[in-house]
């Protein structure tokens, strides 16, 4: 139980159940569009002042007391089904981290409760069942409207956004501006977790790959791209030719060979 059973305010069950549907469109590389619709169906039980739920829900009650009397309620049930409008566009900085604007409205409202309340003229309570269905009129849709500026981080399992926004009901913002989700398994996270797989196995084959194999030249440069070559330096001054030197004293003359002596003949044996 929410509330205060002795004040007669306080809500014993919610249920809400919602289907919609998403499309989304990448308008550059960092930027998205999303647009959707959603049907909505909420139902509670307990007890409520009328004065307290917004004025869309229950429009133009006049001969109704004033609810701060407390004898405007809302007794057992209530139960409404809502067809929202919705629009985001968000800004992807990288894997991580992104900027979201969200902006929601309820054009569609259909309202069933059961009420006690007192009206002027007639004496006692009465119980009066209370429905209506239809689009929501345009100066009520300030009501039904929020808006909300988030940064959400996002990682492989954890998904987190934090922001600030408004609403016409009050803290309503703070439904689509704050979110902590965590993704489980299932048949696409097991496909993205095989693909990523095949990656790293991928990058480790091609690193221990580029180990082996010897290293690649540089590329060429372009002929605008080539640094210009030093210039070269300037040539060296040619020597003089050398005045041949001045003995001081004339040279001797060389020393003349020595005749060697003649080998003797030989003499003829007598007989």
């Amino acid at each position: 139980d929410i509330g205060d059973p002795e004040s007669g305010i306080y809500t014993t069950k919610v249920v809400s159940f919602g289907v919609g549907g998403t499309a989304s469109v990448q308008v550059a590389k960092p930027w998205s569009l999303h647009a959707g619709i959603q049907y909505t169906r909420v139902g509670a039980s307990g007890s409520w002042e009328l004065g307290q739920l917004p004025e869309f829900l229950v429009p133009n009650l006049e001969g109704v007391s004033p609810s701060d009397e407390g004898v405007t309620t809302l007794v057992p049930e209530f139960s409404g089904h809502t067809i929202s409008v919705k629009f985001a566009t968000d800004v992807r900085f990288n894997r991580r981290d992104s900027l979201i604007f969200q902006a929601r409205s309820t054009v569609f409202a259909k309202v069933a409760a059961k009420a006690n309340f007192e009206v002027e003229g007639v004496p006692g309570d009465a119980d009066v069942g209370i429905g209506y269905g239809g689009f929501v009129p345009v100066q009520y849709l300030k009501y039904t409207t929020q808006l909300s500026l988030s940064w959400q981080f996002s990682w492989n399992h954890l998904q987190a956004r934090f922001g600030v926004g408004w609403s016409g009901a009050p803290f309503a913002w703070t439904l689509q501006a704050f979110e902590l989700s965590y993704r489980f398994g299932g048949k696409t996270r097991v496909t993205e977790a095989r693909m990523r797989r095949g990656w790293r196995d991928n990058k480790r084959d091609i690193r221990e790959l580029e180990r082996t194999l010897p290293p690649k030249p540089p590329p060429p440069l372009e002929p605008s791209l080539a640094p210009e070559p030093p210039p070269e330096p300037p040539a060296a001054p040619e020597p003089l030719p050398e005045s041949p030197a001045v003995p001081d004293s004339p040279p001797e003359p060389p020393a003349e060979p020595s005749p060697e002596p003649a080998e003797p003949s030989p003499q003829p044996d007598t007989p």
